[in-house]
């Protein structure tokens, strides 16, 4: 009995761990999207060349592109449900077309942008 008094906890907690995993990150095991914008975005990273001279460095995540313009501005863009590679706020967006992008700004007509190379 006291044998079994004493495996007893370390059985439980070994169990908790290996139901659970190990996390390592900031954010809360059950909202894998909350965090810090370098955390969530851990996909490529992309320079545009805009026709009006703005330069948009895009980080890719799974639900939201991190913008960077060369003016000094971050932005978190959401994923859009109405297309893929759709990324908006309600006045910014930036939409991604094979090997180019349109970079909007409203109430401004949309630019179009090259990747750099």
């Amino acid at each position: 009995m006291i044998r079994l008094a004493a495996i007893l906890p370390a059985a439980v907690l070994l169990a908790s761990c290996a139901a659970t995993g190990p996390f390592t990150g900031t954010a809360s095991p059950a909202d894998p999207y909350a965090g810090t914008p370098a955390r969530l975005n851990q996909g490529p990273e992309v320079t545009y060349l805009c026709e009006d001279l703005t330069v948009v460095v895009v980080q890719y995540g799974q639900r939201t592109a991190i913008a960077k313009l060369n003016s000094g501005l971050d932005l978190k863009l959401p994923l859009q449900a109405v297309g893929s590679g759709f990324y908006a706020t309600t006045t910014h967006s930036f939409q991604v077309r094979t090997g180019d992008g349109l970079w909007s700004v409203a109430p401004r007509p949309p630019v179009a942008c090259r990747i750099q190379r």
